[in-house]
């Protein structure tokens, strides 16, 4: 929204972290004081400034549970563009908000709901919203990409090449992803695993081939393609600090995106405090060595051969 009050992402002047350790701030400013200051502040805007909508809500010992509010200039944006909202906690509390939402939007529906896929949510948005269109958020979906593939696979980094390429394709139609996420599957064995082929048979609702009716200019996938863009320039022309004297984070830093190599960095990290080598031998020129696990008060052998190369 603050994209939308400034005209760009270029003129918001902060980063996506400094409005995270300001919400951090005013959550701890609160904690420490007594949440009838946080409510007080915006009952007083709420006379004084026109437009501005707040409301609240208290758990069963009187502590402040959940606030929504909206100013003026928020509302008339919703007004013009009815684009998205996004949010996550449990769901009595999506609930909450999303019929507050609606009376500080004058009754008027979104035209579409922009959210992760917590069970809450899911829940609550049919409940409250009869006519929004409800699509899952790109960038929490392809966060969760390395973590149900597997990072530490062989053609990890060629798979995900593969599918950045037809996920973040804003040309590509419906039907030739279908074609191509289907090529892809057999390729890497997507089919074998559950979570690929939920998130295929629910493309509609976060794949943009399939999204092709929706006005999306003004709305939440230009902030997704933004992060992307600025998350491959830093990818490209960054290269991260290292932290261990291992080789094999050199070659890892030079593989790996930003982000899952900083996943492979803490588990690297974690190795050389527990992992120890306890043996070697070749057999069958094969190399290999025993490596203790203190954490798990176990032995494994690990095999490498030599000759093999593999592709990145």
């Amino acid at each position: 929204m603050l994209k939308e009050h400034v005209n760009g992402f270029e003129n918001i002047g902060a980063s996506l972290n400094d409005f995270k350790n300001f919400h951090r701030n005013v959550k701890c400013y609160i904690h420490e004081r007594d949440g009838q200051l946080f409510i007080d502040h915006f009952k007083e805007m709420a006379v004084n400034k026109e437009g501005f909508f707040f409301d609240y809500d208290v758990d069963s010992d009187g502590s402040l549970s959940r606030a929504i509010w909206a100013d003026s200039a928020a509302r008339r944006n919703y007004s013009a563009f009815g684009d998205s909202l996004v949010a996550h906690e449990d769901a009595d509390s999506f609930q909450w908000v999303l019929k507050r939402f609606l009376v500080a939007m004058g009754g008027k529906e979104p035209n579409y709901i922009i959210t992760d896929q917590d069970a809450g949510i899911l829940k609550a948005v049919p409940l409250v919203f009869k006519k929004a269109r409800h699509r899952f958020c790109m960038w929490h979906i392809m966060n969760k990409v390395p973590t149900k593939y597997g990072v530490t696979r062989e053609d990890y980094i060629v798979f995900i090449r593969k599918i950045n390429t037809i996920i973040w394709d804003e040309d590509i139609e419906a039907a030739e992803f279908d074609a191509r996420w289907e090529e892809i599957g057999e390729e890497h064995g997507l089919n074998n695993i559950d979570w690929f082929k939920e998130m295929f048979s629910k493309r509609n609702q976060w794949v943009m081939a399939h999204c092709r009716d929706l006005e999306m200019g003004a709305s939440a996938m230009d902030q997704q393609r933004h992060t992307h863009k600025k998350l491959d320039n830093e990818d490209k022309h960054t290269s991260p600090k290292l932290e261990t004297h291992l080789a094999v984070e050199a070659d890892a830093a030079k593989v790996y995106t930003h982000k899952v190599f900083k996943e492979f960095q803490e588990e690297a990290k974690y190795s050389i405090d527990t992992c120890k080598s306890r043996g070697f031998a070749e057999i069958d020129s094969l190399e290999v060595t025993t490596v203790r696990d203190a954490s798990r008060d176990r032995n494994y052998d690990v095999t490498y051969c030599p000759g093999k190369s593999f592709e990145y």
